[in-house]
């Protein structure tokens, strides 16, 4: 696992095709404000729903955030 930034991330989102954004926070947070595109798997449901969320995660590139934009 790896620390990324806000610059990285839109890197990886411009030039990444494999990309799944995994917003981890409640689904309240996620109506308030979430990167477009992101799929919303709150952490307490995070390993029992990524089987059926995540077709393809073996040839995915998983980046997971909890960080509200401001």
């Amino acid at each position: 696992m790896k620390t990324i930034g806000r610059e990285e991330l839109q890197e990886m989102i411009d030039t990444k095709e494999n990309l799944v954004i995994i917003d981890v926070l409640s689904p309240e947070s996620y109506k308030r404000a979430h990167i477009v595109g992101a799929i919303n798997l709150p952490a307490e449901k995070l390993l029992e729903r990524v089987e059926q969320e995540i077709p393809d995660k073996e040839n995915s590139e998983l980046v997971l955030y909890c960080a509200q934009q401001s």
